[in-house]
């Protein structure tokens, strides 16, 4: 029995197989709580400086702003005058900061007065974080291929806990930082781990539905965490909030399997036939009494163990689809994050334009699992970086207000939402597309490869943020608009994937040996075969 075909009886549709895709499947809640909570902890509320009792803020104690050489008709939130008489000269807020915030409301902003000349820091905070996604990307990717994806998963999971625990008490910037550094590097092993899990345990049939899945409650995630957030408001508390309830993950332990294709890759048989006599007793199926392995251990003659990242480069077609496929994780990364943290800065209340920014993905994620079946993936991109990023654009073009007067800004809102709505569709769908591009025998390091590349992107968007606070609001949105549009046209350039069975060797791509159909999917006039690893036999 081929191990795909082991995989489709136990991945048939049961109680025990749909609670294991729900337990997955909530990972990637808690990672997007996780990744995105600093549009909340990071957001600046209104403020002006804190001036002595009994002196009022007017134009002979509190300059006028300035920005691009061009003075406003609103007071400067960081300068004040000497002596608080006009014919001086203007000095910084030397008594601190008043906030504008709702009852209980605070952020590390409100907290550590992170305004005004390090108001660089919270962007800075966000940057950090990424970097630690990035470096355990790295990290866990090899620890979760030698020792497995289970451990990788539950290590994470547990450890995030306590160091978010300690993230709610903690006094300081410094400390806040470096904790959060290590919830990113913890972060990227658990979803990295679950969803590699999740595909190794899933029937081919049910593997695009399962991966929509997946996104689908990323959504979910951000929607609970905005929800939180409203109640809340205060962000120590907000911090524990999401981070205690995953000690209900404590039955992982005992209900998730280890990934019956690790075990059988690293000749581990014993381990592979108990796990899958497990899977098949809890979900009221029958195994064969006589199975037996057989590991297939290399590719076309060659040891997999030859291949690293340079293959990714060193043949024509392959560098092409490298090159294109990381400019597009880089622009889906740079959209998505930019567009998410910005949300607490739009027009309206804070709370409720992240909460929307959130619900608009869901229909995003679900609309993909139905659109890459039936129209491919190719095509389908370019029209989500297309429509997304002329939307950021029109966004960055509305005017505050019309020539009469009437306040427009909620149009700019809806139109940034609009392009979030088409970049996180784009971003959910260049996972399976990645998958299919290159051979399984560099498949993996590919998928690395545009990882590292994603979280470029999470680090360098809220330094553009950053920037538009320097130079005019709108330069966000136009750098996201542009990008978008740019990946849009370079996705043109990739090959249609759908329905073409997945190159296992270099050759196969390059065009030396020919790729054969094998599979046909219901509703497909094509053969197609999704299974990722389809080299080992049980």
């Amino acid at each position: 029995m081929e191990i795909s075909e082991l995989m489709t009886l136990l991945g048939e549709p049961s109680k025990y197989q749909s609670f294991l895709y729900f337990l997955l499947w909530l990972c990637n809640s808690t990672v997007a709580m996780n990744h995105l909570i600093m549009s909340v902890f990071g957001a600046t509320p209104p403020h002006s400086c804190k001036l002595p009792s009994g002196i009022q803020k007017n134009a002979s104690t509190t300059p006028f702003a300035v920005k691009n050489g061009k003075t406003l008709s609103e007071y400067d939130s960081c300068r004040v005058y000497k002596d608080y008489n006009s014919s001086l000269e203007t000095i910084g807020c030397l008594n601190g900061w008043t906030f504008k915030t709702q009852p209980k409301e605070s952020s590390i902003i409100t907290e550590w007065l992170l305004v005004c000349d390090d108001k660089y820091l919270g962007n800075l905070a966000v940057t950090i974080y990424f970097s630690g996604v990035m470096i355990g990307g790295i990290i866990f990717g090899m620890i979760s291929d030698k020792y497995g994806r289970k451990k990788v998963l539950l290590f994470t999971m547990y450890a995030h806990i306590l160091v978010g625990v300690a993230v709610s008490f903690i006094p300081n910037y410094a400390g806040f930082v470096i904790l959060r550094f290590i919830i990113g590097f913890l972060m990227q092993g658990l979803q990295s781990s679950s969803f590699v899990l999740m595909i190794e345990m899933t029937p081919i049939k049910m593997r695009t539905t399962a991966a929509g899945m997946f996104e689908v409650f990323w959504a979910v995630g951000t929607i609970w965490m905005a929800s939180l957030s409203w109640m809340i408001k205060s962000w120590r508390y907000i911090q524990l909030a999401l981070s205690l309830p995953s000690l209900l993950t404590i039955i992982y332990l005992w209900v998730i399997p280890e990934s019956i294709r690790w075990h059988v890759t690293h000749n581990r048989h014993k381990e592979a036939l108990e796990t899958a006599a497990k899977v098949a007793k809890y979900s009221g199926k029958s195994l064969p009494h006589d199975l037996e392995i057989e590991v297939t251990t290399t590719i076309c003659g060659k040891d997999p163990s030859e291949y690293n990242i340079l293959d990714l480069f060193r043949t024509k077609i392959i560098r092409k689809r490298s090159m294109i496929m990381f400019y597009i994780w880089m622009t889906a990364s740079v959209g998505y994050y930019g567009l998410s943290l910005s949300a607490s800065g739009l027009t309206g209340n804070r709370y409720l334009n992240i909460f929307i920014s959130s619900l608009v993905e869901l229909p995003a994620f679900l609309m993909i699992i139905y659109i890459l079946k039936r129209f491919g993936r190719r095509y389908p991109l370019c029209f989500y970086f297309a429509i997304g990023g002329a939307a950021c654009i029109v966004a960055a073009s509305i005017p505050n207000k019309t020539k009469g007067g009437k306040d427009i800004k909620m149009v700019s809102t809806v139109f940034a939402l609009f392009g979030k709505f088409f970049i996180a569709a784009g971003f959910a769908s260049i996972f399976l597309f990645t998958s299919e591009l290159f051979p399984t025998i560099i498949r993996n390091v590919a998928m690395g490869g545009c990882t590292f590349w994603t979280r470029v992107g999470g680090m360098v968007a809220p330094q553009i943020l950053l920037i538009s606070q320097y130079t005019f609001k709108e330069l966000p949105f136009l750098v996201f608009g542009g990008l978008s549009l740019v990946a849009a046209g370079v996705s043109l350039l990739l090959p249609e994937t759908r329905g073409i069975r997945l190159p296992d060797t270099v050759e196969e791509v390059e065009g030396l040996k020919p790729v054969e159909n094998e599979l046909k999917e219901p509703g497909d006039k094509k053969a197609c075969n999704e299974d990722l690893i389809q080299t080992d036999r049980v």
